[in-house]
């Protein structure tokens, strides 16, 4: 830094003018902080990136900067974003109004309805034999065929020519039939239901836990950019606080009776001439750092203390929106699984041996209707996150340094003037030489620090002669000067701060760490995580839907006759 790198010559050629002795410097050299090999990195676009952002529209606009525009623009980039997404709800939307329809078809539906298909129980002439007419006497010979009953029975069911084994044999394997149709349908259940449990638990990996670190990643980038305005604002301030220090340790000379009173009395002498122009030589070079660069470190202070207050809440907000959503993700992710473990639990219970009708009716009635609702959930989230992905997709497409820069402009109400400048130097890669005009200064800086260095030596060389010609005692010329020349060694070093703090390495390598591996990488690849994770549990819950006859009984029914007497 400044304050290690001051080069100073041996004093040479000295000249005297009556018994004032003038020292000839070298000028100092002043060594700031000005080498930084950094170059910044290129956002490099993924694959991925670039298809989601070819997502067919139907003819609508991917320019995400749409936002920015009228509501007829915002329309239409939303209609765009949304188009795949709402083809995708649509979907579902179908299939749970055909198992609506099919519900209330009931059992002509067959199994789609949520029943099982029972076929009807022959009732053959050993049945009937069996049987009691209502008088209480028992049926001889062949009079069972004259009842009405089954008359009635065979016309719908057989013939009467047709035995009892072969009308048993196929009622058997009807029977049969339909215990390997339902057999299949609860395989087919509990696999869909391991298939949802797996897309339960990847949405914690690929949603929860990369959220979690997405937020880390995010939370560091945040800090550090709170930690650059912070040490900005001090930075800045320092240097003000110096500048106002050379101000009015320049304002001393300003008051000719504070360091010479006795001039009055010499008035005339050609020495107090030569202090004279001295002493103006130093107030012009002084005067000359009253210049842009010290107007751009006002407004950058005033625009840092502004800053650093809403990236601290919008710091605070982003922390609580993800802390809770996390939460929620937690619970909805684990309330899943328990809701599919319940109802595999059933059906395998089912396979074992009957599910008593209490345990029956609780999955039908009470979690049935929470998967179903669970299953809502589910679809509205893998549309909405995949809107997301496809809408990052876009904002990063083909880089999102331009995007921001112009999103900056747009939003001058929430930034400073001169922050916007700044943001907007660093996003764009640093392409201008510098963002302060610090090299100007620094030139007038040294012209003045270098003025002020041969003042005071003339001044400690030939102090005691000033205060026997000028006096002064305290406010001697030479205390003075040596105020003003230790409020520009503070100076310098505030320019050195300002100088590293403002380097292209210290704010563009934060800028794109957040911006290209997080926002661009993490964030998007989280989105595309969580929307597809959703959308396999929507998928296969809504397959646990379609096949809820799994945890049903094949029941027989008798038939229901009167049989009366011949």
């Amino acid at each position: 830094h400044f304050g290690t790198n001051v080069i100073r010559t041996e004093e040479k050629d000295k000249e005297t003018e009556g018994f004032f002795v003038f020292v000839k410097m070298a000028p100092l050299q002043l060594y700031f902080n000005d080498t930084d090999a950094y170059i910044p990195p290129v956002f490099e676009r993924t694959h991925f990136i670039t298809n989601m952002h070819e997502t067919p529209r139907f003819g609508l606009s991917n320019d995400i900067m749409l936002l920015n525009g009228s509501l007829w623009d915002i329309q239409e980039y939303l209609n765009g974003v949304f188009a795949i997404p709402f083809i995708i709800l649509s979907i579902f939307f179908v299939w749970a109004t055909i198992l609506t329809i099919l519900k209330c078809l009931g059992e002509r539906a067959g199994c789609a309805s949520g029943a099982p298909y029972i076929p009807p129980n022959i009732i053959t002439k050993h049945d009937y034999k069996k049987m009691k007419p209502e008088n209480g006497s028992v049926f001889d010979g062949d009079d069972i065929y004259n009842t009405p009953e089954w008359q009635h029975h065979s016309k719908h069911t057989m013939k009467k020519e047709l035995s009892h084994d072969i009308e048993a044999e196929r009622y058997n394997n009807e029977m049969r039939r339909v215990e390997r149709r339902l057999r299949a349908i609860r395989i087919c259940f509990l696999v869909s239901g391991l298939f949802a449990i797996v897309s339960s638990i990847s949405f914690l990996f690929a949603g929860v836990n990369a959220l979690q670190t997405t937020a880390e990643k995010a939370h560091l980038g945040i800090n550090d950019v709170q930690e650059i305005i912070k040490e900005g604002a001090n930075i800045t301030s320092a240097f003000l606080r110096q500048y106002n220090n050379v101000i009015v340790a320049d304002s001393y000379y300003a008051d000719e009776s504070l360091w010479c009173p006795k001039s009055g009395d010499r008035e005339g002498h050609p020495y107090l001439g030569t202090i004279r122009k001295n002493v103006n030589n130093v107030r012009e070079s002084i005067k000359s750092l009253d210049s842009g660069f010290t107007t751009e470190m006002n407004e950058l202070y005033d625009d840092l203390i502004t800053t650093e207050n809403g990236v601290h809440l919008v710091n605070y907000r982003v922390n609580e929106a993800i802390d809770n959503y996390l939460v929620i993700a937690m619970g909805v992710a684990i309330f899943q699984i328990g809701i599919v473990v319940v109802l595999m639990s059933g059906v395998v219970w089912t396979c074992a041996a009957r599910l008593p009708t209490f345990l029956r009716c609780t999955q039908s009635y009470f979690f049935l209707p929470i998967l179903i609702i669970s299953n809502l959930v589910s679809i509205v989230l893998s549309t909405v996150f995949l809107a997301g992905s496809i809408a990052g997709s876009d904002f990063c497409y083909p880089s999102p340094d331009l995007k921001i820069a112009k999103i900056l402009q747009a939003n001058k109400e929430f930034f400073g003037p001169f922050v916007i400048r700044v943001l907007t130097h660093y996003i764009m890669g640093c392409k201008d030489k510098e963002v302060l005009d610090v090299r100007q200064y620094i030139t007038m800086f040294e012209d003045a620090h270098n003025k002020v260095n041969d003042f005071l030596t003339l001044s400690q060389k030939n102090s005691q002669l000033l205060d026997l010609f000028c006096g002064g005692g305290e406010n001697s010329l030479f205390g003075i000067t040596s105020l003003l020349d230790d409020a520009l060694h503070n100076l310098a070093q505030s320019i050195d701060d300002t100088i590293a703090l403002t380097s292209c390495s210290n704010i563009n390598s934060v800028y794109a760490r957040i911006t290209y591996d997080v926002a661009c990488h993490d964030a998007i690849n989280m989105l595309y995580g969580i929307c597809f994770s959703q959308l396999g549990i929507a998928f296969f819950s809504m397959i646990m839907i379609t096949l809820r006859v799994s945890w049903q009984h094949v029941e027989s029914r008798k038939l229901n006759v009167i049989l009366t007497s011949a």
